[in-house]
């Protein structure tokens, strides 16, 4: 979940809230760590900070994964992944309205719709890397 700068975080194990736009202050710095987020409705999670070049304000990622293996540049991944959503939905492949009920079925469907995809996501996602 992207959060803006307004509000607290506390890091686990300390007693002292800080400001979550004390974070990143420059281009170019990161930060993550395990926190209780907001001191109100609080939530125990991963805060990611990421300021990189070419964005006016500083990222802030909420995740339920551990900081060793979450990265903010994932959350890029989001409008592609929103758009495959799309075309499994409503955008042609209708997989709502399939009205499969047999468990071995599904795997024809989705082969279907993977070696229709594989150009578009070969082509498409070299900007991820």
């Amino acid at each position: 979940m992207r959060i803006n700068q307004i509000g607290q975080f506390k890091p686990l194990g300390q007693d002292s809230w800080q400001p979550i736009n004390s974070l990143v202050q420059q281009i170019g710095q990161s930060w993550k760590g395990q926190v209780t987020c907001f001191k109100t409705n609080s939530i125990e999670c991963t805060l990611l900070a990421c300021h990189d070049e070419g964005y006016t304000d500083v990222w802030l990622i909420l995740t339920d994964l551990q900081p060793e293996i979450a990265d903010a540049c994932w959350y890029s991944m989001r409008s592609w992944i929103e758009c495959v959503f799309k075309d499994g939905k409503r955008g042609g492949f209708c997989w709502h309205q399939t009205k499969i009920i047999h468990p071995k079925r599904p795997e024809r469907h989705w082969l279907a719709i993977a070696i229709t995809n594989r150009y578009f996501v070969a082509s498409e996602c070299w900007w991820f890397c």
